[in-house]
C-alpha cells in the first residue's frame, strides 16, 4: 500500500536533484526497512546517498548543492520497485534524468529482452578481436579510468560469520563444481600452497624430470623455438650480478661430468669448442683483466703436456718485434731475481 509515512521503517521512492549541473534521479530504497530497520527520514542523506553512480560521491561530499524529496513509502519491498519501473518508464527518454541509462531494462518486456540479448550473443559470436583492439580495451581500463581504482575491496576487513559459513556450505551441497574434471599442472596447483608443501611438489617435480628422456625430435623442437629468441634489457639487469649457490655449482659440474663419460658426447663437445674457437674473434685483453689472470695463474706450476702442446703449436710462427722486446725483458728481470738470490748476505 502506497502512503507518505515517512517516520515508520518502510521502503520508500525519493527524488534527488543537482542544482549546479541540473540533472535529476529518481529512486528507490528498501535496505533500510529489511536490514538496517532505519526510517526513511533517518536513512536519506545520513546513511544512504542513492544508489546513482554520478551523483552518490558528490552528494555526499557537498549535500548543499543537491535538493531532495521523500515521495512514497511502501508496504513490501516488491511494491516500491514496481512503482519505480513505472516512474522510470515514462522519464527514460528525457535527458534531464539520469535514469536513461536503463534503458532498454525498463521499457522491454522480460520476452523482448531475451530476444535483445540472443541479437547481441549472434553478432559477438565468432568475432575476433585484434591486438590493436585488445590494447585500446586494456588501456581504457587501466589506472585512475577503472572504476575500482583506489578504493578498497568491499569485504576487505569483514569476517564471515560461522552461522553464514553454515547456511553457504548447506547451500552449495549438492551442487557440481564448475571446476570438476579440469586437471591443472602442478605449478598451478602449488600457488596456493604453503611452503612445505611447495618444497614436496618441487621434489616431486625434480624426480620427474630425471626419469623422463626427452627424444631427439623435442629437443630439435625446442632448439628451433628459442633460435634468435634475446633477452630483454629488464631480463639482462636482472641476472646481472647473479650468482649460483654452491650446491647448484655442484650439481652442474657433476651432471657435465657424468655426460663427459660418454665417448660419443666427449667428441662432439671437442669438435663444438674447435669450431668455435676457429669463428671466434678475439678481443685485447683489459689491463685489469690481465691482472686478475697473473694473480690467479701466480704459483700454479703447467704440467709438462700443456708445455709440449704449446711448443708444438708456437713452432714456425713469427713473433713481432714489440712480443720480442718484452720476452727480453721479462727473462732479464727473471735473470736478475736469480742472481740475486743466489748472491750471499754480508
Amino acid at each position: 500500500m502506497r502512503g507518505k509515512n515517512f517516520n515508520k521503517v518502510k521502503p520508500y521512492v525519493y527524488w534527488l536533484k543537482n542544482l549546479t549541473t541540473g540533472q535529476k534521479y529518481f529512486g528507490v530504497r528498501w535496505k533500510n526497512a529489511t536490514k538496517l530497520k532505519k526510517t526513511p527520514i533517518d536513512d536519506f542523506g545520513k546513511i544512504y546517498f542513492t544508489s546513482s553512480k554520478n551523483l552518490k560521491k558528490e552528494f555526499k561530499n557537498n549535500p548543499e548543492n543537491f535538493r531532495y524529496k521523500l515521495i512514497y513509502t511502501f508496504d513490501t519491498p516488491e511494491e516500491a520497485r514496481d512503482y519505480e519501473t513505472k516512474f522510470t518508464k515514462k522519464i527514460v527518454k528525457d535527458k534531464r534524468w539520469i535514469n536513461r541509462s536503463s534503458w532498454p531494462v525498463v521499457i522491454k518486456s522480460p520476452e523482448e529482452q531475451k530476444k535483445h540479448g540472443a541479437y547481441i550473443s549472434k553478432i559477438m559470436k565468432g568475432r575476433i578481436f585484434t591486438s590493436d583492439w585488445k590494447r585500446k580495451i586494456s588501456d581504457s581500463k587501466k589506472g585512475s579510468k577503472n572504476p575500482a581504482f583506489g578504493k578498497p575491496s568491499p569485504m576487505f576487513g569483514k569476517k564471515r560469520s560461522d552461522q553464514f559459513k553454515l547456511k553457504s556450505s548447506e547451500g552449495h551441497k549438492g551442487q557440481k563444481a564448475w571446476n570438476k574434471g579440469i586437471q591443472y599442472s602442478l605449478v598451478s596447483r602449488s600457488k596456493n600452497l604453503s611452503y612445505e608443501k611447495k618444497k614436496q611438489l618441487i621434489d616431486k617435480l625434480n624426480g620427474i624430470k630425471k626419469k623422463r628422456i626427452v627424444s631427439a625430435e623435442t629437443r630439435k623442437k625446442l632448439s628451433l623455438a628459442f633460435k634468435g629468441i634475446k633477452l630483454s634489457k629488464e631480463r639482462r639487469e636482472r641476472l646481472k650480478g647473479w650468482k649460483q649457490t654452491d650446491q647448484a655449482k655442484n650439481k652442474i659440474s657433476l651432471a657435465i661430468k657424468s655426460r663427459m663419460k660418454n665417448p660419443e658426447v666427449r667428441k662432439k663437445t671437442i669438435q663444438h669448442l674447435r669450431t668455435g674457437a676457429k669463428k671466434r674473434i678475439y678481443k685485447p685483453l683489459s689491463e685489469e683483466l690481465k691482472k686478475k689472470l697473473s694473480i690467479a695463474l701466480k704459483g700454479k706450476k703447467r704440467p709438462p703436456e700443456i708445455g709440449l702442446k704449446v711448443s708444438k703449436k708456437l713452432k714456425g710462427r713469427k713473433r713481432s718485434t714489440e712480443t720480442k722486446l718484452k720476452i727480453a725483458k721479462t727473462l732479464r728481470e727473471r735473470k736478475k731475481k736469480i742472481l740475486a738470490e743466489r748472491r750471499p748476505s754480508h
